[in-house]
């Protein structure tokens, strides 16, 4: 079991930096909808968004000895920072700060974990949001 070790942490980074593109295009939708007032919609993709900021959070923990073998470590305390606005937006029904704190705490960590993930994979990845 521990000779595959290796390849079980690699095919979890494949999976993180597709699924990481793929948050990020649900973020974009989070934002648009908070900031056009469409709360109904944006809560549902909230919640994919933050069980997916948690199960990316998870695999890069798990990784680590991979990703320190390569030279690259995405910072993982960023996020948590970052939630913390977003936890006192939403408990306060402030959509419009929450879509705030989206576009300009959450996205730029899931811009620069993407970033770091593709270099780490060895599957060869487009940027969805290009």
């Amino acid at each position: 079991m521990e000779s595959n070790l290796p390849e079980l942490m690699q095919e979890a980074i494949n999976q993180a930096a597709r699924h990481t593109g793929e948050l990020r295009v649900v973020c974009d939708l989070v934002v648009e909808d908070l900031r056009g007032g469409s709360v109904a919609d944006a809560l549902p993709r909230l919640q994919t968004l933050l069980e997916g900021i948690g199960c990316i959070s998870q695999a890069l923990q798990l990784t680590k000895p991979l990703q320190h073998s390569r030279g690259i470590e995405p910072a993982l305390d960023s996020m948590p920072r970052a939630l913390e606005p977003l936890v006192a937006a939403l408990e306060n029904r402030d959509w419009h700060l929450a879509g705030e704190v989206i576009a300009f705490e959450l996205q730029p960590i899931l811009q620069q974990w993407f970033g770091e993930l593709q270099q780490l994979s060895t599957e060869g990845f487009s940027d969805a949001n290009s």
